[in-house]
């Protein structure tokens, strides 16, 4: 079986407009993992990458550390990462000339 390379390593690669978004008070992926995205797309002009402090891995608030049982109370999704995907996709989305 062939080696593959890490997710980063491949996104990179690719040369193309790319949003990564962690939550810091996320377990299950972690700082590191952020990091290693970070350094991979360090050359790309194109890539966006942010961290949200007080999120977790669902992307909802709270203070401490995250635990399991975090994910069952219910919530929303933080607008800033609602407001940073919506930005994100307008500013790679192509728009129609004028008139049409």
């Amino acid at each position: 079986m062939a080696a593959t390379q890490p997710a980063p390593e491949l996104v990179a690669r690719m040369h193309r407009p790319v949003l990564v978004l962690q939550g810091e008070r996320d377990y299950q992926v972690t700082r590191a993992d952020f990091e290693l995205w970070q350094q991979a797309l360090r050359a790309n002009p194109a890539a966006k990458l942010e961290l949200y402090p007080d999120l977790n891995h669902v992307f909802m608030s709270g203070t401490g550390p995250a635990s399991p049982g975090e994910y069952l109370q219910p919530g929303h999704v933080s607008e800033a990462v609602v407001r940073d995907i919506a930005d994100f996709a307008a500013s790679v989305t192509p728009r129609a000339p004028a008139g049409r």
